[in-house]
């Protein structure tokens, strides 16, 4: 990221808190706790759906190598449901940082292949 760019993030941020209209979360909470979030860490990094009805997510899968998948968790009413793995998300490799299109259309997410 440019020095620009990364200067003109933080006044957004700043003006944010400073106008009342952004807080600061005093402490952390687990994401769809029992669904998605467990307290052994094993979920990482997600990506909402545009309309925040589905959430893209990778987990590892292995117990004692680095080993990881991609699963997709869908909002109903106020819970979400439990993650299924995505049908492409397989391999012997890992699949990780699975991020959503603006449109929804697409997901992009790195790969060990």
């Amino acid at each position: 990221m440019s020095n620009r760019v990364s200067r003109y993030c933080f006044f957004l941020v700043a003006a944010a808190l400073f106008s009342g209209k952004a807080t600061i979360a005093q402490e952390s909470t687990l994401f769809a706790e029992g669904a998605v979030s467990f307290h052994d860490s094993s979920v990482f990094r997600g990506s909402f759906s545009p309309d925040g009805n589905s959430f893209y997510f990778f987990r590892k899968v292995a117990p004692t190598w680095e080993q990881y998948r991609i699963f997709k968790s869908v909002k109903l009413g106020e819970e979400w449901s439990i993650p299924v793995q995505l049908d492409f998300s397989g391999t012997e490799e890992s699949e990780l940082y699975p991020n959503v299109s603006p449109d929804g259309n697409w997901i992009v997410y790195s790969s060990g292949r």
